[in-house]
């Protein structure tokens, strides 16, 4: 089975919404309605679950409820279970692995509530090479060059660009080797590292993670820049 987890936690601080940014209205339609559309038109995907909110923080009431509200609205059949997320995002996706107990060979695919324009052929190329037992990302070379700060702040070090990647989502793998990492990442206190996602728990098992390449246009929405980005893919027909 290919279970997706979408994570739709947050709460909008830097889109200026003083609410959950899933919720930010795109074109009409919410931010995270576009995010669950992907998966459910996708016919290798079996399930979805979401982790909304926060539950140590009092938001998960609400935001459960207005999911759940937009499953109907949307008619969305594939969400088998709405649950509260955790204070992190690492334990927001660990509720969400909780929620539907899966077999070790099942593959999830873990993906941001907030963006919204992953392609059906890169969640299907995704999930076709986690078969094969490894773990698989997404992601861009960076447009911008990056360079590297020592403990002053001074820029001592520019990486050769082609070596870098920026990551996306969704992040995909057997539940057999996402459990490894998680359990030595609990048992050796790392999990929640601040930068650290999924695919960098299975690089501390000292495994290596397949990367299929995603179009820029696979972002998520944190700005209201962001935004005005997103509803520049639609109206161009990107998406």
């Amino acid at each position: 089975m290919n279970i997706a987890i979408i994570v739709a936690g947050g709460i909008g601080s830097r889109l200026g919404l003083g609410y959950n940014k899933v919720f930010a209205e795109l074109k009409g339609r919410k931010v995270l309605a576009y995010t669950i559309a992907n998966f459910e038109r996708c016919a290798e995907v079996d399930q979805i679950v979401v982790c909304a909110g926060n539950h140590e923080s009092g938001t998960a009431h609400d935001d459960i409820k207005s999911v759940s509200d937009l499953i109907i609205e949307e008619k969305f059949h594939k969400v088998s279970r709405v649950v509260a997320g955790g204070s992190t995002r690492m334990e927001s996706v660990q509720c969400g692995i909780d929620a539907v107990s899966p077999k070790l060979t099942d593959i999830l695919l873990v993906q941001d509530g907030s963006r919204p324009f992953i392609s059906n052929g890169l969640i299907v190329e995704m999930i076709e090479k986690a078969k094969s037992g490894d773990a698989v990302i997404c992601g861009a070379v960076p447009k911008d060059t990056i360079q590297i700060l020592d403990e002053r702040g001074f820029s001592v070090e520019t990486p050769e660009r082609n070596k870098l990647l920026a990551i996306y989502t969704p992040f995909v793998g057997t539940y057999r080797i996402i459990r490894e990492a998680r359990d030595k990442a609990i048992a050796e206190n790392y999990l929640n590292t601040p930068g650290y996602e999924d695919s960098a728990l299975i690089q501390k098992l000292g495994k290596a993670v397949q990367v299929v390449e995603s179009p820029y246009s696979n972002i998520k929405i944190t700005t209201q820049d962001d935004l005005k980005l997103a509803e520049w893919i639609i109206e161009q027909g990107k998406y």
